[in-house]
C-alpha cells in the first residue's frame, strides 16, 4: 500500500516546462532547378497528371527508397513517424539524417514519444547538430529511459498522454513523399529474425508533396 501511495505521489509530481519557446517551422518546396529530386519528380509524372503514385510493397523497397531520398535531398527533409527503434534500421536512418543535416539539408524529425524510450540515446546524439530539428509529440516528462518509468511518473497526466500520433510520412525537397504504414524499425522492413509486420508504402511525386508538407 505504501509503495502504491508513493507511486501515485510520484506520478502527480511529474510535469513539463511551460515556458518553452517553439519556433514556427514551415515546409519547404524546391523548384525543379533547385533540386535533382525535384527534377526527377517532375520528369516521372504521367503526362497531364498533377501527382503520381508508385507502391512499395516489399520492406526492402520501402527502406531503400527512404535512404535514397535522404542521401539525395538537397534542401529539406521532413520525417514524421510513430515508432523509431534503436535497431539496425533505426540507426541507419538516424545516421543518414545526421549526414544530410551536416551537408546543409534542413532536417525536421517529428516523433511520437510513447515508444521512443529505446531511441533516446540516438535522439540525444542528434541534439545540437546544425540544420537538424527534433520534436516529440505529446512528450513524457520524466524517467525517459524506460516506458514503465515514464508512465509511473506521469500518472497524473494520463488523459493528455492517451492522445498519440500514428502518422508516417517522409518528404524530400518538398518534391517526393513516402506515405504508408511503416514505422522505422527492423520489423517493418522484413529484417527482424523473429516476426515482421506486413505493411505497404507509396512514393508520390507532384503536387501532393507540398500538400503533405502542410499537414506535417
Amino acid at each position: 500500500m505504501l509503495a502504491f501511495v508513493l507511486l501515485l505521489a510520484l506520478g502527480g509530481c511529474g510535469s513539463l516546462p511551460s515556458d518553452v519557446h517553439r519556433r514556427v517551422s514551415m515546409s519547404q518546396h524546391a523548384a525543379p532547378d533547385e533540386s535533382p529530386l525535384a527534377r526527377l519528380a517532375a520528369s516521372e509524372l504521367p503526362a497531364g497528371a498533377q501527382s503520381g503514385f508508385r507502391l512499395l510493397p516489399l520492406g526492402a523497397y520501402g527502406l531503400d527508397a527512404r535512404l535514397a531520398l535522404i542521401e539525395r535531398a538537397a534542401r529539406s527533409l521532413d520525417l514524421q513517424v510513430y515508432i523509431m527503434d534503436n535497431d539496425e534500421t533505426g540507426r541507419a536512418v538516424f545516421a543518414a539524417l545526421r549526414g544530410a543535416a551536416l551537408r546543409g539539408v534542413r532536417v525536421r524529425l517529428l516523433l511520437d514519444d510513447f515508444n521512443s524510450a529505446g531511441a533516446e540515446p540516438l535522439l540525444e546524439a542528434l541534439v545540437g547538430v546544425p540544420q537538424l530539428e527534433i520534436r516529440v509529440f505529446n512528450p513524457f516528462c520524466c524517467a525517459r529511459r524506460s516506458l514503465p518509468g515514464r508512465i509511473a511518473t506521469s500518472l497524473g497526466d494520463l488523459p493528455r498522454l492517451d492522445h498519440r500520433m500514428h502518422n508516417k510520412l517522409m518528404i524530400a525537397d518538398g518534391a517526393l513523399a513516402i506515405v504508408g504504414g511503416r514505422n522505422i524499425a527492423d520489423a517493418y522492413f522484413g529484417r527482424d529474425p523473429v516476426a515482421n509486420f506486413i505493411d505497404l508504402d507509396a512514393i508520390a511525386p507532384g503536387r501532393v508533396g507540398p500538400q503533405l508538407g502542410v499537414l506535417f
